[in-house]
């Protein structure tokens, strides 16, 4: 949908992605209130529970936009639609030309009728109906090395969920909030986090990275080791002698 936002032109409304598909790690229902719209186009979860819960008292004042599925979260939240005032389905339509060999030389369809623009068309028509206005943040940043430091002094109208700031660096997991803030991926260009007062984010390697880092380490001196012994094992056996043939 970030690519059908950026063919489109229309950015009113910011798109941002969560950094799990997991929606019973999504936070808190103060947290998914920092949003103006949820758009579920997956339905992982374990605590589904406590998920259709919050996503029903979401739905109670701003919009819930579903993606058709057959999870059984999706029935259970396709069922209660009277409850979810704000909610809505949207068809997911199949491409009909997915898994086909091309048979004509010339153009099959039309883009403009493609699945994932038709329903980008009416996700942005819900946004566009919901959109309301907001003011930018008196938020100034510092860009380190390793670490971004962004400072901010809250006004007294400052509500619990934060205020949103954008930050024009690519995202990276390893990015970590200082004060446990999540950051999100607004763009291919850009972050999202929400701030309640100045804070830092810094650049961190998890496990992973650290496993992979020893790994390449150790393999590099495994090389140069087998590089150091094979020539110094050729400098202990001096040089080849070709066999002289034999006086008669």
């Amino acid at each position: 949908f970030a690519e059908e936002q950026f063919a489109d032109g229309w950015f009113d409304v910011l798109l941002a992605k969560a950094p799990t598909s997991k929606l019973d790690e999504l936070g808190t229902i103060t947290e998914l209130n920092q949003f103006g719209a949820i758009i579920l186009d997956t339905y992982d979860c374990d605590r589904c529970d406590l998920v259709f819960r919050q996503l029903k008292a979401f739905a109670q004042s701003r919009p819930l936009i579903l993606l058709r599925d057959d999870s059984s979260i999706f029935n259970r939240l396709r069922y209660s639609m009277a409850d979810l005032p704000h909610a809505t389905i949207i068809e997911r339509v199949r491409d009909p030309y997915l898994g086909h060999w091309l048979e004509s030389s010339g153009s099959t369809s039309q883009y403009e009728s493609s699945p994932a623009r038709t329903q980008w068309k009416q996700i942005r028509s819900i946004l566009e109906s919901n959109k309301v206005p907001s003011t930018p943040a008196s938020a100034i940043g510092q860009v380190g090395q390793n670490s971004i430091q962004i400072n901010y002094t809250p006004s007294q109208a400052l509500t619990e969920v934060g205020e949103p700031v954008l930050i024009a660096t690519s995202y990276h997991p390893n990015w970590q909030g200082q004060k446990s803030e999540v950051v999100y991926a607004a763009n291919p260009m850009f972050m999202l986090v929400f701030v309640r007062d100045s804070t830092q984010l810094v650049f961190k390697r998890n496990q992973a990275d650290r496993m992979a880092v020893w790994g390449s380490a150790l393999t590099l001196t495994g090389l140069l080791g087998f590089a150091v012994f094979s020539y110094a094992r050729k400098r202990v056996r001096g040089p080849a002698r070709s066999p002289q043939a034999a006086e008669s």
